[in-house]
This record gives structure tokens, C-alpha cells and sequence, in this order.
């Protein structure tokens, strides 16, 4: 996409008193050096509106989503860097430069005058284009939640959308959230803040539903025949195969039936051969009689144990 002139800025707080940064407002600012471009703003989303719909103008993360560290003062920038290294700062005349350098607050990060982060987001509000207003628009945060957010979104989008993040449809939210701040002295105190929250349009997301399942459609295949003589119980899954012969117990072959075969070929139940042997039938019966039976009768007539 060809590089089109910033026309507006989403902010997320009110105007500058003085010094001091405006107070931090739940819904989106918007400003533009136009004032027709702040018009249709409005004429679109209202007066506070809470959620902007947008569009990324890039395929990349680092070229839609810039993040930095940066130390301003009355002039202006005074340096940009990545927590270590600057890589744009002002030089004694005033003048910007733009040769690597050691950040001075990079081994004192939580000095009260140090670089703060900052990350701005370049979006295309379809809303202004359509009202003939074509440009970019910059959403500029200086919330460390916000851009960590904001980072795990992109990364997340960038799954799921691998040929980029040029074209999807985002709804940009402010959302409310209870976090950690400083409170006095070195104590920190949660309070709630009003946050920023990037999210894909419920509609593209129905989209990538629906390819999704036509791939998997199409990709189905039907599942192979059981082979011949195979059967799967269909409680436990296990596979049964009939035409696999039992093996060979010892002392003698098993039939079908379970029983095992003598070498005189007399059929003998493998569990119960005791049956056949009288002295075993008479322990037996005895143990009947010890566990207190009161009438063993039946079952030493069923054993032929008198």
C-alpha cells in the first residue's frame, strides 16, 4: 500500500493542562489538524465513542505497530531508543541524529526522568475514507499494559492470518481493567484503568470459521474397511479377530468349547479338573463343612461325596 499522509489521531485522553498530560478519559479522542475530518469522525462514531472499526494498512507487524522508549521535554524529542540503544536523538545544537548510542537510562530504567514507553498503531478508519478522507490514522499509547496487549494480538493474528495483517478487520476498544499502579512511596495499589484492546471483527472471524471447516471438508477421508474376519466391540474398542487360533495351553489342546483335551482324548474342564478326583471332592466338601454350612447336603450330592 502506497504511503498516504497521516489525518488523524486516536488518543486516549483528554487535552493537555499545561505540562501535565491530560486526564485519562473510558472512551477514544479523536483530533485532526482538519476540522472535516473531525466532522465525519464524528458524524460517524459520536462523541465518545467506546470501539472504532479499523483496518491495518501493512502485512507486518513492525511496519503497522511501532514500539519504542522515548524521553521528551519542552523542545520536543529528546531521544528514542529501545531500552539500550538510541536510535534517534538530539544533539547539543539541537540538531537529530541518527547513529547508534547508548541510552543513558538503560542500567537506571525507573528514574523519574527516564524514557517512558510508547506504542503507535497505524490504522485505517474505513469510515473517513468513505466520506472521501483518505490518509492514516495513528492510535498512540503510553501504557505498558497496552502495548503488551496490543503485541500479543498482532502475534496472535499473524497465526491465524498467515499471509499477513494487511486487510483484516479490527475492532480497535477501549475496555476497563483493574492494575497495578504506583501509590505512595514505593507501594503499588490496584486501581482501575481504562485500556486498550484489539480484537478481529466478529464477521471475519465467522469467515475463517467456515474456510476452516470447507478445508476440513474437503480434506476428509473415509476411514478403510475393517479387514476380513476382524471385529471391533463397539463399547470397549477393542479388536476382536475370530480366525485367530487359541494358543496351545499346556498339557494338551483347547477346543472351542473352553475344555482342554487329555492325551486318552477324555474332554477335562481346565478349571475344575478336581471334579474327576475323589480325594479332592472330599477336602472340598470338608471345607464346606468347616465354613459352617448347615446343610452341605446338596453340594456333596453334586460332588457324589457321601
Amino acid at each position: 500500500m502506497p504511503s498516504f499522509p497521516r489525518i488523524g489521531k486516536l488518543g486516549k485522553g483528554g487535552e493537555r493542562q499545561g505540562n501535565r498530560p491530560g486526564r485519562e478519559l473510558e472512551h477514544w479522542r479523536f483530533t485532526s489538524a482538519q476540522a472535516e475530518v473531525e466532522a465525519a469522525f464524528e458524524a460517524a462514531y459520536g462523541e465518545k465513542p467506546y470501539v472504532v472499526n479499523v483496518f491495518l494498512p501493512y502485512g507486518k507487524l513492525e511496519e503497522n505497530w511501532l514500539t519504542w522508549k522515548e524521553k521528551w521535554a519542552a523542545g520536543g524529542l529528546v531521544h528514542r531508543c529501545d531500552g539500550q540503544t538510541m536510535h534517534l536523538w538530539r544533539d547539543e545544537r539541537g540538531k537529530y541524529r541518527q547513529e547508534p548510542k547508548p541510552c543513558p537510562y538503560a542500567d537506571n530504567p525507573n528514574d523519574k526522568d527516564a524514557c517512558k514507553e510508547v506504542g503507535r498503531l497505524i490504522v485505517v478508519v474505513p469510515e473517513l475514507w468513505e466520506a472521501g478522507h483518505v490518509g492514516f490514522v495513528t492510535m498512540e499509547t503510553h501504557s505498558l499494559n497496552d502495548v503488551l496487549n496490543i503485541h500479543a494480538s498482532l502475534l496472535r493474528m499473524l497465526e491465524e492470518s498467515p499471509a499477513g495483517l494487511r486487510g483484516v478487520p479490527f475492532l480497535l476498544r477501549r475496555v476497563p481493567a483493574m492494575i497495578s499502579t504506583p501509590g505512595e512511596g514505593s507501594k503499588r495499589v490496584r486501581r482501575e484503568k481504562w485500556l486498550v484492546a484489539l480484537e478481529p471483527a466478529a464477521r471475519w472471524s465467522r469467515l475463517q470459521l467456515k474456510a476452516a471447516e470447507a478445508a476440513a471438508m474437503r480434506n476428509e477421508r473415509a476411514l478403510p474397511a475393517p479387514e476380513p474376519g476382524v471385529t471391533i466391540d463397539a463399547v470397549t474398542g477393542e479388536v476382536i479377530n475370530d480366525d485367530v487360533p487359541w494358543d496351545d495351553a499346556p498339557g494338551g489342546e483347547v477346543d472351542a468349547s473352553g475344555t482342554e483335551a487329555d492325551a486318552s482324548g477324555a474332554e477335562v474342564d481346565a478349571d475344575f479338573d478336581w471334579v474327576n478326583d475323589p480325594a479332592k471332592k472330599k477336602a472340598f466338601a470338608a471345607e464346606i463343612k468347616a465354613l459352617g454350612v448347615k446343610d452341605p447336603s446338596w453340594i456333596t450330592a453334586a460332588l457324589g461325596v457321601m
